[in-house]
């Protein structure tokens, strides 16, 4: 009697376990079935926020021309708030695209890059700008050439991406160095910044996009997708995205990249952007001040 009841106890638990087992797995495929669902809808709503912005750029351009916005300070200013909020509307844009790497598997398209030469215009690119917020940026690489085979589109969506973050870090006064050298078998890209420091408990979720804080701390106007992107882009070169943060003292971010040659010759092309606006106020339009929008500053 007691056996009998102890093998129905038994099976009652394995089909309760079995049932428990079911209901976990159509969990994480109706999660997984809704993700996809929302990635296949990112390059959809990105082209519905370019076209209305597009709009909205012509709309400007005609109400504040840049000859009016010379001849009138008051003008001007109104006008850098609204060209702010494009920049910003236009970097989500970007970003909602570029979501879709997010569920890329396959290698990326890498050819031989001199990494210093590259890494080196992106930096003066981005100097004009974190001077307009008061922040120093530098860059540092004591190699001659640091040559390997990268994505140059997508390691600068990375590299621009923190960026944008350190500078969001910094107050008036701060100080972001980039630095790059080679420890083989890698190469060590890092961003340093002296700005406020994310907490221990924050750290754990930012590279998971879906899992972001509601109120980042110092991430202000974005998506949230700039770590997660990074991260996957380092995965996606065979390399890895490292974060070391101290609430208060500031944050090092390291793109840590294989050292390795692709059967190419060494590449000179440099991403150029089109349409009338500049690349470094587009990246950096999260952490910039409206008065980075000025007129003045919009042909430096």
């Amino acid at each position: 009697m007691i056996w009998a009841h102890c093998r129905d106890l038994t099976r009652l638990t394995r089909r309760k376990s079995s049932h428990a087992d079911s209901t976990r797995r159509l969990v994480v495929m109706e999660n997984n079935s809704q993700e996809n669902a929302l990635f296949d809808r990112m390059p959809l709503a990105a082209m519905h926020i370019r076209t209305a912005l597009g709009n909205i750029y012509y709309a400007a351009q005609r109400l504040a021309p840049p000859e009016a916005r010379d001849n009138d300070p008051e003008l001007d200013k109104t006008a850098a708030v609204l060209y702010q909020g494009y920049y910003r509307l236009l970097r989500l844009a970007k970003d909602l695209e570029s979501l879709e790497l997010l569920q890329r598997q396959q290698p990326l398209p890498v050819e031989n890059t001199d990494l210093k030469v590259w890494l080196d215009e992106i930096v003066q690119e981005a100097t004009v700008p974190f001077q307009l917020k008061g922040v120093t940026l530098k860059m540092l690489c004591p190699e001659r050439y640091v040559v390997t085979a990268v994505d140059t589109h997508w390691l600068g969506q990375a590299v621009w991406h923190l960026l944008n973050n350190a500078l969001c870090a910094c107050a008036d006064g701060g100080h972001v160095t980039v630095k790059l050298t080679v420890q083989k078998p890698s190469v060590l890209l890092e961003i340093t910044d002296d700005g406020c420091g994310i907490s221990a408990a924050r750290q754990e979720l930012l590279f998971d996009w879906l899992m972001r804080p509601k109120e980042p701390e110092y991430l202000t106007g974005g998506l949230g997708v700039g770590l997660p992107l990074s991260y996957r882009v380092a995965q996606l070169h065979g390399g890895q995205l490292l974060l070391d943060s101290r609430e208060g003292e500031g944050t090092t971010a390291t793109l840590v990249l294989p050292l390795r040659r692709a059967d190419s010759q060494i590449s000179d092309n440099v991403f150029q952007y089109t349409g009338g606006f500049q690349r470094s106020l587009l990246e950096l339009s999260t952490a910039l001040p409206d008065t980075a929008f000025l007129t003045r500053h919009l042909d430096e």
